[in-house]
């Protein structure tokens, strides 16, 4: 699938946008699926928070589709599409498809004098789960008629329903899994993550097999839903593999996925980083940009730091995985071998409340030089209650007898006005003459009535003299979001002590834990709490609130005395503060330090803040550190009074030590 992103002003498609469009459009009169235009499904369509769909081409043999649906969500209705091109009549079997090895049975959602279309609803059968999903579809026909086929999956990934909680999680990570012909070996899986939030981390394995395939000396995955935001990680150490000769391996290799709520919606991101990765003896950077193919001589196919997303607006997944590997040797078929692989997703439940997914499908075939209704689409329109704000929506086209070579236009519709145009992005971007595109998000300003969209066969800007696009429309899919988000979103957290010191336990002291995002108020403080990694005790306390216009988060220690590998640190006492602050929709932060006495190995320390100073074993004692983030209208403060950090003197090791003393974060977006 491919994903274009677009705004009135700014073109942005991708295909799964492109086919949401197509299904939620009428034009004006009721035409129900049939020939040479989109129309009503006549089957009922489940509704849900959202949904995703991806194709593959099918025209050149079996292929795998891969679809990722939110771990934790409830799956509603899985449909299966596929269209054939043919003058005359469909031929014999183009009404059948095999999912998985299992002949499908289609009906017929529309014919033309050139192409044949169907569909089915394959929810029961149970093809697709929450998570990352591989399924292999295959044509009956030896002739190519039928190029390529779709799957659409409506889900419901919306908060738990008397939880108090706006948000609805869902996440999953894997250490390690290897599929090698009927034996499949998994090392180490979280997940998945319950749909309230929590934290799912199971016990790290250390000297561990990966099948047949080789070793790794650690490994280990977490998934973790609280606040606004979900984050799951995955890592593999010392990693070592050969498949089919190639040997790869790594000393270590980290992934991470997260998928957020902003006042703009649902948000995802992540990414995969390495140490001393080889492959066939090639040895590779320590980052890629996402889904690098490294290696691909047709014995095996690696890919390094493969992602993939889903859902639009509101409800929003992302998978992100190390290394991927697979291989097309019939003694190998179906191998798939995932190292350090985690997903997030997040629904926010504020921005859905009256989102309706919307589907029209059919067979609509347009190729410009063709005469009568084959030269052009119907527009597909739809009437949509005004709103007093502005919304957005991303429709999904499926397209076949597209071809990345020749020209054509899609084209989006306000109130029956042309605004928007985008060129040449039926381009086969899922195969052999086949597009599974998704546009947007496209912008519904405020008080709109009616919004429309077609894929056409134009000659674009700078195509002239070439032969247009020809292409058959099985269906379109979106999905207007509801109501708007709310017009502040915070964020802070607040602790005491946190602790990082090289063959102890993680320490942390008095933590608030995060600030949610539509507000609260959090605190916490403890007494002469002993912490035996700094040889020391602590008493303090911290807090974090976020209401109206305004986060502040506070923390305090009093009678501070303790040791860091031989470092000593005391102090009467240390404050934080940090504030973020909204003054319409402009943010802005502050934060501030104060010390009463503060003495770091035997010296009093009086010196003008911010400073750094440099002591034994080559650590750095930062002072009042404080980092402001920005982007957009959101804007946060990150206030540490003390940061201790001891290298380690052995290069690419963990520090020796990394402590943090009274340490402030607040954080807002200002809609």
């Amino acid at each position: 699938m491919k994903i274009i992103k677009i705004g009135l002003s700014t073109p942005l498609l991708t295909c799964a946008g492109a086919l949401a469009l197509a299904l939620g459009m009428n034009s004006g009169v009721a035409l129900a699926e049939g020939d040479e235009t989109l129309g009503t499904p006549a089957i009922t369509i489940a509704q849900g928070t959202d949904f995703v769909s991806e194709g593959v081409s099918v025209q050149d043999g079996p292929a795998v589709v891969e679809l990722n649906v939110p771990p934790g969500a409830s799956i509603q209705q899985v449909l299966l599409y596929w269209g054939e091109i043919r003058a005359g009549a469909a031929g014999a079997n183009a009404d059948k498809l095999k999912v998985d090895g299992t002949t499908i049975q289609g009906v017929p959602i529309g014919n033309t004098d050139r192409s044949h279309n169907f569909r089915a609803d394959i929810t029961a059968q149970g093809f697709v789960a929450p998570g990352n999903n591989m399924i292999e579809l295959a044509s009956l026909q030896a002739d190519g008629g039928v190029q390529g086929a779709a799957v659409l999956v409506i889900y419901n990934a919306g908060s738990v329903a008397g939880s108090g909680n706006p948000f609805g999680y869902g996440g999953s990570a894997l250490g390690a899994r290897a599929k090698v012909g009927s034996i499949t070996t998994s090392v180490v899986s979280a997940g998945p993550l319950p749909a309230s939030g929590g934290v799912v981390e199971p016990d790290p394995v250390n000297s561990t097999r990966i099948g047949s395939l080789g070793a790794a000396s650690t490994v280990s995955a977490r998934t973790v839903g609280t606040g606004s935001q979900t984050r799951s990680t995955a890592a593999v150490e010392d990693l070592g593999i050969s498949l089919a000769g190639v040997g790869i391996g790594a000393s270590a290799i980290n992934s991470e996925a997260t998928a957020t709520c902003t006042s703009a919606g649902a948000r995802v991101g992540g990414g995969s980083v390495f140490a001393d990765l080889s492959v066939a003896g090639l040895h590779l950077p320590i980052s890629f940009p996402p889904n690098t193919v490294v290696l691909n001589l047709g014995v095996i196919r690696v890919v390094a730091n493969q992602q993939s997303s889903s859902g639009n607006g509101n409800s929003k997944s992302i998978t992100v995985t190390g290394l991927r590997v697979t291989s097309s040797l019939p003694l190998f078929k179906g191998t798939d071998v995932q190292i350090a692989s985690a997903t997030a997703s997040i629904s926010c439940e504020s921005a859905i409340a009256s989102s309706q997914i919307r589907i029209r499908d059919g067979s609509d075939f347009d190729f410009r030089n063709f005469a009568g209704p084959l030269a052009f689409t119907v527009l597909q329109s739809f009437d949509i209650a005004p709103s007093a704000v502005d919304r957005t929506y991303s429709p999904t086209f499926f397209v076949t007898d597209g071809d990345r070579l020749r020209p054509d236009v899609t084209e989006f519709y306000i109130d029956d006005v042309l605004q928007l145009t985008v060129n040449d992005e039926i381009n086969e971007s899922d195969g052999h003459s086949t597009d599974v595109d998704t546009f947007g998000p496209i912008t519904v300003p405020a008080g709109a009535t009616r919004i429309g969209f077609r894929p056409t066969s134009a000659i674009s800007p700078g195509s002239e003299g070439l032969l247009p696009d020809s292409m058959n429309w099985v269906f379109a899919a979106f999905k207007l979001d509801g109501m708007p988000p709310p017009s502040r979103l915070y964020s802070g957290r607040a602790t005491v002590l946190n602790a990082a010191v090289a063959g102890l336990s993680n320490v942390a002291v008095s933590d608030t834990g995060e600030l949610p995002a539509l507000g609260g108020d959090l605190s916490d403080a403890v007494a002469d709490v002993a912490v035996p990694s700094l040889l020391g005790s602590i008493t303090g306390s911290a807090a974090t609130v976020g209401a109206g216009d305004q986060t502040d988060s506070s923390a305090s220690v009093e009678q501070l005395d303790v040791t860091v590998l031989g470092i000593s640190v005391s102090a009467d006492l240390i404050e934080t503060s940090a504030s973020a602050v909204c003054t319409g929709a402009a943010p802005s932060t502050a934060g501030s330090t104060n010390f009463t006495n503060l003495v770091v190995n035997g010296i009093p320390i009086s010196v003008d803040l911010p400073t750094e100073i440099s002591l034994p074993l080559g650590a750095t004692l930062f002072i009042d550190e404080q980092v402001v983030s920005a982007s957009g209208n959101s804007e946060s403060i990150q206030v540490n009074a003390l940061r201790l950090n001891v290298p380690n003197p052995v290069s690419g090791e963990p520090d020796l030590a990394n402590v943090v003393i009274s340490a402030s974060r607040a954080g807002i977006t200002c809609n």
